[in-house]
């Protein structure tokens, strides 16, 4: 566990061969911020302004809270060849948590409209799951998390928040809201903010099937004038 920005935690899990086998070349150098280590009873609070994580090292368990209100909990992290997993308990906060982002993941009845509560996602592209992935995504009860890895992986939104990768470091991205707009500020803080595009491309764009031909891509530009 370290503070990597402002209101942004890493976790890193690996096995010995694989310490620097991650994706730091796609990251924005990591920001300065106040630190301070706190010994607990249980084992230590990591504090920076209003945000920390309370680690219990004897139930490797963690709590992570904003202006002392718990937002999520870290309960145990398991690993065995080249696979890791780690859980966090689900509806943390007392009431019902709901999950959104992963990017264009599918579509189908094993996908969700929008909502991934209840559902696994896996973390691959296939003929199955063939869209753009984007590994993050937001919870309701005020956080996102981001997995900075390319590697075969899976994440359930069940009874359990448990993501699994099956080869290489688990680099997990912790980012407190509490509100989602704020965790994706703090995304695009580490990942990187596109400039802003020309004016031109800001109206309606039209995406014709592979299989259109001339006058179809013309008949549908000609209903939307219309």
């Amino acid at each position: 566990f370290s503070f990597y920005a402002p209101g942004t935690i890493r976790l890193r899990f690996a096995f010995a061969q694989d310490q620097t086998n991650h994706y730091d070349s796609v990251l924005l150098p990591r920001q300065a911020c106040q630190t301070e280590c706190v010994p607990t009873s249980e084992g230590m609070r990591l504090e920076s302004g209003d945000y920390a994580v309370q680690i219990d090292a004897e139930r490797d368990s963690a709590v992570f809270s904003l202006g002392g209100h718990a937002l999520a909990r870290f309960c145990g992290a398991s690993g065995s060849g080249e696979q890791k997993q780690i859980c966090f308990e689900r509806d943390f906060s007392g009431r019902p948590e709901h999950f959104y982002g992963l990017g264009s993941a599918g579509e189908g009845a094993d996908f969700p409209a929008i909502d991934w509560r209840d559902s696994v996602f896996r973390l691959w592209l296939s003929d199955h799951n063939k869209h753009a992935i984007t590994p993050l995504f937001l919870s309701t009860a005020g956080y996102g998390l981001f997995l900075n890895s390319a590697y075969d992986g899976s994440i359930a939104f069940e009874k359990a928040l448990t993501i699994t990768l099956r080869s290489g470091t688990l680099d997990l991205f912790f980012f407190f809201g509490p509100n989602l707009a704020q965790v994706l500020e703090r995304f695009t803080l580490l990942t990187g903010r596109m400039a802003l595009p020309p004016l031109s491309s800001l109206g309606i764009t039209l995406r014709g099937q592979y299989n259109w031909t001339a006058q179809q891509l013309l008949d549908a530009t000609d209903r939307f004038r219309k």
